[in-house]
């Protein structure tokens, strides 16, 4: 398997866990704190595994001399390495499972408008690669369209009706008490074991699990396209700035 096939697996796989982590009753809480915990520790793998990139995210960010689109998706990098460590410290103090810190109140604030933040940049980061991941999908152009319009439309509806915006808005409520019966997704908040399970895979709710992927899939969606349009109009500038080349 080619290094570029295996890497974009790895992100399909984070992107997908990632997704499944915005209800947390969407498989059980037992699968939401262990693969949580488990997808803070790919994401760390997936930044260890680009070590000159790393070191050059934080001589060149906020250097001169580099493109509007490089400097971005440094900054994004770097907002995302943030919020992965916030993420962790935030998960270990509510967990209910795993350890029992009994973290409450402003803890799950943090957490949840953290989520929120990080799937806007995922959507940013995505956005910025949409050229390279398209190329390496290889769709027919009329399925490419009818398949962005589907999700775009989708992921709009998503992004007003889902607990999205409710999530970004976390820090300006009184407390987190609406939160509390829900998780962190569309669904009741139905009473799922919390830890009388062998495996957290042992139920599904697979009306959940399906929707909770569709609905912050395409919201990532949404930010994705925007950001790719954003990116492509950039590009356009520098071109049409720099003048038509000499031949």
């Amino acid at each position: 398997m080619k290094k570029s096939t295996a890497l974009l697996l790895l992100d399909a796989l984070l992107s997908v866990l990632f997704f499944l982590m915005f209800y947390k009753f969407a498989v059980t809480l037992k699968f939401h704190e262990v693969f949580g915990l488990a997808l803070l520790g790919l994401m760390v793998v997936h930044i260890a595994i680009h070590p000159r990139y790393v070191e050059n995210l934080f001589k060149k960010a906020f250097s001169s001399g580099i493109n509007k689109k490089t400097r971005i998706g440094y900054i994004v990098n770097i907002l995302l390495g943030i919020c992965v460590i916030v993420m962790l410290i935030s998960s270990l103090m509510i967990s209910k499972i795993i350890f029992s810190f009994h973290g409450a109140g402003y803890w799950e604030t943090i957490h949840l408008t953290t989520a929120a933040i990080m799937l806007v940049l995922v959507g940013i980061h995505l956005g910025l690669h949409f050229n390279m991941i398209a190329r390496r999908l290889h769709l027919p152009k009329i399925l490419a369209t009818l398949l962005i319009s589907t999700i775009l439309a989708f992921g709009v509806y998503s992004l007003v009706s889902s607990r999205f915006l409710s999530f970004l808005a976390a820090p300006f409520r009184n407390g987190t008490e609406e939160f509390r019966g829900e998780g962190q997704g569309r669904g009741s908040g139905r009473n799922h074991s919390e830890g009388t399970l062998t495996s957290p895979l042992e139920v599904i709710q697979w009306d959940d699990t399906i929707m909770t992927f569709l609905t912050y899939g395409s919201i990532t969606y949404v930010f994705a396209f925007a950001a790719a349009k954003v990116a492509d109009g950039i590009s356009k500038r520098k071109k049409k700035l720099q003048g038509p080349s000499v031949q």
